[in-house]
């Protein structure tokens, strides 16, 4: 657009130097014209000029407010990412609703070998505590869209965590009357953890992780189980530094704790 509004000022000025040149014309080639004539190539000039000017600062303006918006946007991700810790601004982790735990049990055993808790149980669950499941969404999903990833933080009673540790019940065979009420209870148990495409790994890693850290700084929850069944759930606890509760080294299959005090 910058070339096509250089061609119009430069006509709009050849043409508003015919309109001054009437006096030139008429000494050294004896043409007489109406001085209408040279004020038309004038107000023509002027027009070009103007159109040309103007497309100059409509190319010129949108660049800029494009500058604007990339940094106004940098911005927003590099000071949202401090204040609320997260990297990962186009996506968010909330407690999911009942209709989205079928998305939940459908996607829970697509991806584990030995499937997840019964639907029925999975209501089960939230009807007594509305923040066991977490769906991770993008900013401005509907509804019904597709969920990108989703994991289990179950708060646990003091009577759950003694049949954990003494082998009598596991994550899936946990009972609404092992889960408390309490959104912020002493303990809980990181259940599945699951997400679809490595953007969606990355960003359910980022969240869960902050959701964790508000927990210890907020002082409610001191410990946090898991028994991971999957290579990558191993990995997840040796990088946030879970221990075994009975065996030496992080093992598939294990109970394994994090002791939030210590890791504060």
């Amino acid at each position: 657009m910058s070339h096509m509004a250089m061609i119009f000022i430069a006509a709009g000025t050849g043409f508003w130097a015919i309109a001054f040149a009437d006096t030139f014309v008429s000494e050294n080639f004896n043409i007489h014209l109406e001085r209408n004539f040279y004020d038309n190539f004038g107000v023509v000039g002027i027009l070009l000029i103007v159109i040309g000017l103007s497309m100059l600062i409509y190319a010129f303006g949108a660049k800029f407010l494009g500058y604007m918006w990339q940094g106004c946007y940098g911005l927003c991700r590099c000071f949202g990412s401090r204040l609320y810790g997260s990297s990962s601004p186009k996506f968010i982790l909330r407690p999911a609703t009942q209709s989205e735990l079928k998305m939940i049990y459908d996607m829970g055993n697509n991806l584990f070998d030995g499937g997840i808790s019964p639907l029925d149980q999975m209501q089960r669950w939230q009807k007594k505590n509305g923040e066991v499941f977490w769906v991770l969404r993008k900013y401005g999903d509907k509804k019904f869209a597709p969920i990108y990833g989703y994991c289990c933080l179950i708060p646990l009673l003091e009577s759950a965590v003694e049949e954990l540790k003494s082998g009598e019940i596991t994550g899936q065979s946990m009972r609404s009357a092992h889960i408390s009420k309490n959104k912020r209870p002493k303990s809980v148990y990181l259940g599945a953890v699951a997400a679809i495409g490595m953007r969606a790994k990355g960003a359910m890693l980022d969240k869960l992780t902050h959701e964790i850290d508000s927990r210890r700084r907020g002082g409610q929850t001191k410990c946090i189980y898991t028994r991971p069944v999957t290579d990558d759930g191993l990995r997840l606890i040796k990088k946030y530094g879970f221990e075994c509760y009975d065996c030496p080294k992080p093992t598939k299959d294990k109970l394994h704790y994090l002791d939030l005090a210590l890791h504060a």
